[in-house]
Order: structure tokens, then sequence, then C-alpha cells
């Protein structure tokens, strides 16, 4: 291979190799799915890779939700070849789609699903027929 082809190459890796560095810096939003039942609100946060310890949620006196925390990658010996999954911070706020009783948030970080269980302002009434 010739020196050009060479430099060109190196060019490339190094441009590469800043990208990389600059897209490990960028947030990223976690994807979330909104449940209900006839008392609560569910959300459902998928949270790969990220531990209790590195996460921070809570719930504001509005009812809004504030998720924020970091997703680490490999090692810090292991030098990447490809990258693909975000390993950056991230912060989310959240506001439920129905009110909710603030300060009434449950959540457990279990298999990379973050679940929060918020109570119902206004509970779902069953209404049962005369027979």
């Amino acid at each position: 291979m010739s020196d050009l082809a060479l430099s060109r190459i190196d060019a490339l890796m190094k441009i590469r190799e800043t990208v990389d560095q600059l897209t490990d810096q960028l947030p990223w939003e976690p994807p979330c799915d909104w449940f209900e039942t006839d008392e609560h609100l569910l959300l459902v946060v998928d949270l790969p890779g990220v531990t209790s310890d590195s996460l921070e949620f809570s719930q504001d006196d509005s009812g809004k939700l504030l998720l924020s925390g970091r997703r680490g990658g490999a090692p810090d010996s292991a030098h990447p070849i490809s990258l693909e999954r975000p390993q950056a911070r991230f912060e989310r706020e959240l506001e439920p789609p129905r009110p909710a009783v603030p300060g009434s948030a449950r959540a457990t970080l279990q298999s990379g699903l973050l679940t929060v269980w918020l109570e119902k302002r206004e509970k779902t009434i069953d209404i049962g027929s005369a027979g």
C-alpha cells in the first residue's frame, strides 16, 4: 500500500476516534412506556447496563418525574473497535399522562428495566350491572 493511502487511512481513523469521543459525551434518552391499572400508573424505562448506584430518580411537587444516570461501557483497559450502544449520561423529565399523587412513586430496577408505580389521583371505578 502506498504512503499516500496509509496517510489517508490514518487520517480517517483519527476522525473516527474524535467522533467516538464526542458521541460518548452526548446525552441519550432511554425509551419508556406508560401503562395503567385501576389504581396506578406504571412507567417502564429501558435501562440496560445501568446500575442502581449510577441512577438518580425523584418526583417533584407537581408530580413530574426526574430521571438521570450514566450507562458505562467496557472496562477502561479495553480499546473499542466498534461502538453502537450509547455510553453516556442521560436525563429525562417525564410528565405522567394522567394526574398522579405527588410523592407516591415507588421504583424497582431489575434486569435492565426500571419500573415505577405512581398512585393515580382519580382511580378507575368499575360499574357493575344490576341484574
